[in-house]
């Protein structure tokens, strides 16, 4: 994980768990990063394996062949990227 969506993420728990609303929390967590690295051009991985996978286990539980009949991929790729998700998520 980068290091500015791990420090966002870390300042939107702290004013979530310091009891402000989630869109308030959000707020102050973005302006904690335009603080914290103001001028800089972080890098941020894009993932799109990981983006793909966590879609397709969002909406297509079932069967690989269940899958994969309703995302119009192969059986076969279905099952990569399941593996692939085992791979990447903790």
């Amino acid at each position: 994980m980068t290091e500015i969506i791990k420090f966002f993420r870390d300042e939107f728990e702290r004013a979530l768990t310091a009891g402000r609303a989630s869109h308030d929390a959000a707020l102050e967590a973005e302006l904690a990063v335009r603080r914290a690295f103001a001028g800089e051009r972080p890098y941020i991985a894009g993932y799109p394996k990981r983006q793909r996978v966590m879609q397709i286990e969002r909406i297509y539980s079932g069967t690989s062949r269940d899958a994969a009949a309703r995302t119009g991929l192969s059986v076969r790729r279905i099952q990569q990227l399941r593996k692939a998700q085992r791979n990447f998520l903790p």
